[in-house]
C-alpha cells in the first residue's frame, strides 16, 4: 500500500518546493502524491520533478506509469496531460469524513 520512495524538489536555498511519492511494480509505475508549495506553482518546477520521476521509472525498467487525480481538478489535469498522461478510466469515489458526523449518530 504504501509507495516506495518519495522524490524532492529543492529550490536554490535548498527549500523543499515540490515532492512525489512512488510505488514501484515490476515493469509499472503510480505515482501516489505529487505537489508543489504554492508558491513554486506557475514556474515549470512541476516539469522539472516530472521529468526526474519519469526518468527515475524509466531508469527502473518501468513502462508504464499511472496516477489519479480528481475531475473537477481540472489544473492537475491540465498538467498530467501535457506531460502525455492519459485519461483511461473514470471511477467515483465516495467519502465520508466521520468527525463531521455528530456524537452518537450512526
Amino acid at each position: 500500500v504504501y509507495d516506495d520512495e518519495c522524490l524532492i524538489l529543492h529550490n536554490d536555498m535548498d527549500s523543499a518546493v515540490g515532492f512525489c511519492t512512488v510505488k514501484y511494480s515490476s515493469q509499472s509505475a503510480r505515482i501516489g502524491l505529487f505537489g508543489l508549495s504554492p508558491e513554486s506553482t506557475s514556474q515549470g518546477l512541476g516539469r522539472v520533478l516530472m521529468s526526474k520521476v519519469l526518468s527515475r521509472a524509466r531508469n527502473r525498467g518501468c513502462s508504464r506509469m499511472t496516477v489519479a487525480t480528481q475531475a473537477r481538478n481540472i489544473k492537475a489535469l491540465r498538467f498530467y496531460q501535457r506531460a502525455n498522461f492519459v485519461v483511461t478510466e473514470v471511477h467515483e469515489w465516495f467519502h465520508l469524513w466521520l468527525e463531521e458526523l455528530p456524537c452518537g449518530s450512526r
